[in-house]
């Protein structure tokens, strides 16, 4: 029986080592929290007094364009609004269900909710469903930023990272099924 080799890419090396520095950073204690601001609308952002309605309005299209990219993904959406609310999930990008291009169908992802601006960026947030009740606004990353709306603080590497999908989109099973995940 020969064992097959798996091929590690120079991305896959990256996001290891990025997730091991942040992971080393904040076990240690030594990364510093940033100011960081948490907007549902346009409006709201613009009546923060903090940015002008323009800066608002491309933070808000910074956001709504990394959302698709960033996203988590499910194979359906039911399991997609277990996690993020009845009608809180809408059609995402095709995916590829068994790992080859020829078998392709749309995936599932979380409405984007609201918007964290940070050191001059801005990305997608999201709320989990858990216990028929909204929880904190979190990055695609899964990083809590905070659950109103207004001034919060976060890592500084949240602030400054642009969104990216870091999820693997499941596919789950009920009893004596068997549960598969699909990269995407």
């Amino acid at each position: 029986m020969r064992k097959r080799s798996r091929r590690v890419t120079p991305a896959i090396l990256g996001s290891i080592m990025s997730l091991m520095s942040v992971t080393l950073l904040t076990s240690c204690g030594e990364e510093e929290q940033v100011d960081a601001n948490l907007f549902e609308t346009v409006a709201q952002c613009a009546s923060s007094g903090e940015y002008t309605q323009a800066e608002c309005e491309q933070y808000f299209n910074e956001a709504k364009a990394a959302h698709q990219a960033s996203a988590p993904q499910y194979t359906n959406q039911t399991e997609c609004e277990e996690e993020f609310g009845p009608g809180k999930c809408e059609q995402g990008p095709e995916i590829s269900s068994d790992g080859s291009s020829t078998v392709r169908h749309h995936s599932f992802i979380p409405v984007a909710t609201g918007v964290l601006v940070g050191a001059a960026i801005a990305q997608p947030l999201y709320r989990m469903y858990q216990n028929r009740a909204y929880g904190s606004y979190m990055t695609a990353g899964g990083h809590s930023v905070g659950s109103s709306i207004g001034k919060t603080r976060v890592y500084s590497s949240v602030a400054t990272t642009r969104p990216s999908r870091t999820t693997r989109t499941m596919s789950r099973g009920g009893f004596g099924s068997m549960s598969r995940s699909v990269s995407s």
